[in-house]
């Protein structure tokens, strides 16, 4: 199922930045909602780029939900066409007027860090 054109199913995550007992700073992408996005090239870019000019990485995507979506943000994609692949939002939302928001996006390409904290007690020193 799909939401009229918007094709990809997407899982918000917002870092959170916790410290830890001893002073290191650890974050967390905690998940803050989902929403079907349409991820495609920026069209407010090609104004100033012009067609195949658009810097590498850069995609915008557009919402319906009613999610406040911030810059850093990360959207990973769970279904869809762009299945598979994360986005951080490094513009603020804009709301064209016509009930959607539209956002600026870049490939992140680092791994997300496990949601729960679960020791799996498989990390041993070794002697």
């Amino acid at each position: 199922m799909r939401a009229g054109r918007l094709r990809s199913r997407a899982i918000i995550r917002r870092p959170t930045e916790d410290r830890q007992p001893l002073g290191d700073v650890e974050t967390t992408y905690p998940a803050v909602g989902m929403a079907w996005v349409e991820v495609r090239p920026p069209r407010r870019l090609l104004a100033n780029y012009g067609a195949g000019e658009i810097p590498e990485g850069r995609m915008e995507a557009e919402l319906r939900e009613h999610i406040d979506v911030r810059m850093r943000d990360v959207l990973e994609i769970i279904a869809g066409p762009e299945s598979g692949t994360r986005w951080r939002a490094v513009s603020p939302p804009h709301r064209p007027g016509d009930g959607s928001l539209v956002i600026l996006l870049e490939v992140y390409e680092p791994e997300l860090p496990p949601a729960d904290d679960g020791d799996d007690g498989g990390d041993e020193e070794e002697s």
